[in-house]
């Protein structure tokens, strides 16, 4: 009796390896996860918006710097986790960006957030998790740029980084580095941004994603803000 139960247990492993691959493995399987490391990054920003948002609707001044998640918990979803690394730094980066605009590309820093000639940026950036990597050229894969539009809809600033060329019909500033956000339109990243690390140093934008930046590619979410 009992081998012919261990028989037909190889007779129907023999028969599994026969069977077709779900047609709709990818959706049930693959584009949720896809989702999921989207979702990471635009949870985060959005809830740092809604932070600075309530600063601005209070007049309350704010700084240029690094944004603790810690300090825009409370905007969160419960039970969200910013996926720390081994050396407790989250994956994502929020920062405040506080820039001169009369300056040529945005390439210099306002003496204050709150200056008139202040133009402010509230982005949020992180590379481009090796999982949803293409493996030719390491672009971000096709599956990982149609989950950022699931998640974000259209016309959001939230895409990943690519070199855009200076002069380029939709880039407005004429810098180097642009942030994708599908259906061929770009958002252009402000020189500061792109080439100066500031007190930041490892976990600044230009470290990271910059022209001689850490990542290849980076995701990115940009929001632009005006002085209180």
């Amino acid at each position: 009796m009992y081998i012919w139960v261990v028989l037909a247990t190889f007779i129907a492993i023999l028969y599994g390896f026969n069977l077709s691959v779900r047609s709709d493995m990818r959706q049930i399987y693959v584009e949720p996860q896809a989702e999921a490391a989207v979702s990471k990054i635009v949870l985060q920003h959005r809830a740092a918006e809604k932070f600075f948002n309530d600063k601005v609707a209070q007049h309350i001044g704010y700084s240029a710097g690094r944004v603790n998640v810690q300090t825009f918990e409370d905007f969160l979803p419960v039970g969200f986790d910013p996926n720390y690394d081994d050396d407790g730094k989250t994956y994502y980066i929020t920062t405040m960006y506080c820039l001169d605009k009369n300056s040529d590309k945005l390439s210099a820093a306002a003496a204050s957030c709150n200056a008139e000639n202040s133009l402010n940026y509230l982005i949020t950036y992180g590379c481009v998790p090796q999982r949803w990597k293409s493996i030719k050229g390491g672009r971000p894969a096709n599956d990982l740029v149609n989950a950022m539009r699931r998640v974000t809809g259209r016309g959001s600033n939230f895409g990943y980084t690519q070199l855009v060329e200076a002069d380029a019909e939709k880039n407005d500033l004429g810098t180097e580095i642009g942030i994708n956000t599908g259906n061929n339109q770009w958002l252009s990243v402000p020189q500061y941004i792109i080439s100066q690390s500031g007190t930041l140093g490892d976990e600044s934008f230009a470290s990271m994603c910059g022209l001689d930046g850490a990542c290849a590619y980076c995701m990115a979410y940009m929001t632009p803000y005006e002085q209180l």
